[in-house]
């Protein structure tokens, strides 16, 4: 279950707003004080939607909203609400989700950095992944003769990437003795048909 909602958080009192009160006529006694409005997903901040404020006097304790204020504190009010600054922990989600992100590009960057460094210079063992016929499946590298590199098929497909990580871990061994050859360019002309996915190696 997604918890989720808006909440308000005090950004700003900025006490060097200080002016007199037009309500009890007392002497430097109305603060400003700032607020954000902000959307929340498990209480953590996702973005602000808009910041807003009112003055408060310290005497009588009257509260106005911007469109109450006499139009000296009004004047007032808008020039501290500009350097009102949204703290960064009010985008604390969008920074989560930007770093996730960019840890996704360079995982994807370094793993096909691997996978192609791989591809020049296989191993027994190495498993491709591989899409045929619109599932997903597996090699393991047997052997090498030259420029050929022969693999035993897995047993079983998937119909996602992503379930092939079930595969090696829940059927580590479920590989056929079926042997398949492959040239060095026919590999290469697979992985840029997206067809050889990745290549693991241990």
């Amino acid at each position: 279950m997604i918890i989720f909602g808006l909440r308000s958080g005090t950004l700003k009192s900025d006490e060097g707003s200080l002016v007199n009160c037009a309500h009890c006529h007392s002497s430097q006694t109305v603060y400003l004080y700032f607020y954000v409005r902000y959307f929340h997903i498990f209480w953590i901040p996702f973005i602000p939607l808009h910041k807003t404020g009112v003055s408060q006097c310290s005497h009588c304790k009257q509260v106005l909203g911007k469109a109450e204020m006499p139009p000296h504190l009004s004047a007032g009010y808008t020039a501290a609400r500009k350097k009102a600054k949204i703290p960064l922990k009010y985008y604390s989600w969008l920074i989560i989700v930007f770093l996730f992100i960019i840890f996704v590009i360079f995982s994807v960057l370094f793993e096909n950095k691997d996978t192609k460094a791989w591809l020049q210079q296989p191993k027994p063992g190495d498993i491709y992944e591989m899409k045929e016929d619109g599932l997903y499946t597996l090699y393991r590298v047997k052997a090498i003769k030259g420029d050929s590199i022969f693999v035993n098929p897995h047993e079983f497909t998937a119909d996602k990437l992503s379930e092939l990580r079930k595969l090696k871990s829940d059927h580590q061994s479920s590989y056929s003795d079926t042997t398949i050859g492959f040239t060095q360019h026919e590999l290469e002309a697979l992985y840029t048909s997206k067809v050889l996915k990745r290549i693991n190696r241990k």
